[in-house]
């Protein structure tokens, strides 16, 4: 996965590859006022039809105890 860290506080993250038929997420966070926002589209395979779109905010005093979790767990697609 490659990580894309932008001007205005807004990482991205994605693979580097990906096979037609592999599952992965991409992710994009951010931090706007008090809270912090992740937002990550899993899939099952690349296609048009979304696995699972989960968008996650915490406050922003608290992200170093919840860090984004940008390391895929094997349940792309599954949720």
């Amino acid at each position: 996965y490659c990580s894309l860290y932008c001007d205005g506080g807004i990482t991205l993250v994605f693979p580097a590859s990906l096979g037609r038929d592999e599952p992965g997420f991409v992710s994009v966070d951010w931090t706007a006022g008090g809270m912090r926002y992740q937002l990550d589209r899993k899939f099952a395979r690349l296609e048009r039809r979304v696995g699972s779109l989960e968008l996650t905010e915490v406050r922003r005093e608290d992200a170093a105890v919840y860090p984004p979790g940008f390391k895929d767990s094997g349940q792309a697609g599954q949720d």
